[in-house]
């Protein structure tokens, strides 16, 4: 069960100036917006104590935080981190509510070789003025898609491409917790993927 400190009531007033804010965005910007303006006014039912990587990658997943999601806070992949790819957009409803945001995709860390998966998260900080408290959002717009609906195999194939082998081998598809999964018993998945990548992985000599 998450928890927060603090209280409150966001005003019909206060979303009324977010949509109007809309209009002057880039389409994307507007996206994101609107996606954190629809869940403002009910923020207390998507609030999380605590980030955690898989919370940030997973597609479609919105939530808000008193925990900073400062760039340099965000908890990364080992073979990657985020990227934030321009400047933060800033507005402000006067005496009210100052809003920062902006986009972050993924890069490769230095002396890694292994590509970075594709992601695409906004991120926004709320710093309401009157309540002198500060509250984040986070929305991923591409991540790791939803895979309940597909097979086993799709299920594994689509996790091992967008997040690498590493997070695949710690996700729990398994729900025995003795059983131990290596990566020779996913070399099922060598037909899905380029001969560079399955080379990489044992898969092929």
């Amino acid at each position: 069960q998450y928890k927060h400190t603090f209280n409150m009531m966001i005003s019909p007033t206060l979303i009324a100036a977010l949509k109007d804010f809309e209009k002057d965005l880039l389409p994307e910007q507007k996206r994101a917006m609107e996606a954190m303006r629809l869940l403002l006014p009910d923020w207390t039912n998507y609030f999380q104590d605590i980030c955690q990587l898989n919370d940030l990658c997973k597609q479609g997943h919105k939530f808000f935080t008193s925990s900073s999601l400062q760039t340099a806070d965000l908890p990364k992949g080992k073979t990657w981190q985020w990227n934030q790819s321009r400047s933060k957009k800033k507005l402000s409803v006067p005496n009210t509510l100052d809003i920062s945001f902006c986009k972050l995709n993924t890069r490769k860390s230095r002396g890694c070789t292994e590509r970075s998966p594709s992601y695409k998260v906004w991120i926004f900080q709320l710093q309401f003025i009157q309540e002198d408290t500060i509250l984040y959002f986070s929305w991923c717009e591409k991540g790791v898609p939803a895979i309940y609906e597909s097979t086993p195999k799709q299920q594994s194939t689509q996790f091992l491409s967008y997040c690498g082998p590493e997070q695949f081998m710690s996700a729990h598809f398994y729900p025995d917790p003795i059983e131990q999964i290596t990566l020779n018993d996913l070399s099922f998945l060598k037909e899905f993927t380029d001969i560079c990548t399955a080379h990489q992985l044992g898969w092929v000599q």
